[in-house]
């Protein structure tokens, strides 16, 4: 199902966070509803339709011409609530990567968006209150410097709060460190965010000055001290001896 949407084009040392897309909570329910709505409007029209339009005939009045356009309607609603939960669950992707947000809308002429982390001004969560009461679901706008609305909105995403914990998390990290984050994996990134740091230490060269010589103790060098005074008296010695035969 991924592979029906286009792929962003990453920049140079960028790497992709978090992908994500519209709730399959959400859409698996769209898309089981609506296929229950049609699996009943074909009974209707196939088997029922002559039963319950005879029932409905006597008691309630209603001609079978009505029970007939009934069904088809849930058959055209069923239709409708598949094809909108395939749709939204294959046409919307969105990315984080360490240099900015991406959102892929549509399926095979997609719109590709994408905000710098730099960027970011404000971000809000937009719920509905049934959606978010029956699915946890929400959506995230993102603002810029001198946008009058979003210029790009995570709609129908799953724990709305989470994701835009997650964009400041990775806009505060883009500012402190003066530029995009290159390199650097989700987890390296959430927890602490130590990983730049440490790698730019290890990358300096070292300026450290010669090592110096241990101090040896006192007892080697009063024995080195010795050693070299009976060496001069053995040489004295040796000295005195050749100067008689010389004479």
């Amino acid at each position: 199902m991924k592979h029906l949407h286009p792929q962003p084009t990453l920049r140079h040392e960028e790497t992709i966070i978090e992908e994500f897309g519209v709730s399959p909570a959400y859409t698996h329910t769209l898309m089981v509803s609506g296929a229950l709505l049609v699996v009943l409007g074909l009974i209707g029209v196939a088997l029922g339709l002559p039963l319950l339009g005879a029932y409905f005939v006597q008691a309630a009045g209603v001609s079978p011409l009505v029970m007939t356009i009934i069904f088809f309607g849930l058959i055209v609603a069923g239709t409708y609530l598949f094809v909108n939960g395939w749709y939204l669950r294959v046409s919307r992707h969105y990315y984080l990567t360490n240099q900015r947000v991406i959102a892929i809308r549509g399926l095979w002429a997609a719109q590709i968006t994408s905000i710098e982390y730099r960027n970011i001004t404000d971000l809000q969560i937009r719920v509905d209150i049934l959606t978010r009461w029956l699915f946890g679901i929400g959506a995230v706008a993102v603002n810029t410097a001198g946008g009058h609305s979003e210029q790009l909105l995570l709609s129908r995403i799953d724990r709305p709060d989470r994701c835009q914990a997650e964009i400041r998390r990775l806009s505060s990290a883009t500012a402190r460190h003066g530029s995009a984050i290159s390199g650097v994996r989700a987890g390296e990134l959430l927890i602490g965010e130590t990983a730049p740091k440490a790698r730019s230490s290890q990358s300096e060269p070292s300026h450290s000055q010669p090592a110096r010589p241990e101090p040896r103790s006192r007892t080697e060098i009063r024995s080195s001290r010795s050693r070299g005074s009976r060496s001069v008296r053995r040489a004295q010695r040796e000295m005195e001896l050749e100067q008689p035969g010389d004479e």
